[in-house]
C-alpha cells in the first residue's frame, strides 16, 4: 500500500483509523480490518469472490471485512 500515497494510523477510541493522504479509508477493530465500500473496491475484492461486509462497530455503516490472511500479500493489497 505504499505507492498508493502517505498512510498513517489514528487512534480513535481504543480503534484505529488508517489514512492515505489524510483521507480516511479503513478501520482497524477488534483486531480485524475494514476498507471503507467503494465500486472500485468491491471489483477489487470480488476477484477472490463476494466481499464480506460487517460493521466495524456497533451502530456503524457496513465497510469490507478483509481476511487475516489477506493481510500480508502484499500483491493483493499492492
Amino acid at each position: 500500500m505504499a505507492g498508493a500515497g502517505s498512510l498513517s494510523a489514528k487512534n480513535m477510541l481504543g480503534e484505529y483509523g488508517v489514512y492515505c493522504d489524510s483521507k480516511m479509508f479503513a478501520i482497524v477493530a477488534d483486531d480485524e480490518f475494514f476498507i471503507k465500500p467503494t465500486e472500485t473496491g468491491r471489483t477489487w475484492i470480488s476477484k477472490l469472490g463476494a466481499p464480506q461486509e460487517a460493521p466495524p462497530y456497533p451502530q456503524a455503516k457496513s465497510y469490507f471485512l478483509i481476511s487475516g490472511e489477506l493481510w500480508d500479500e502484499r500483491e493483493w493489497l499492492g
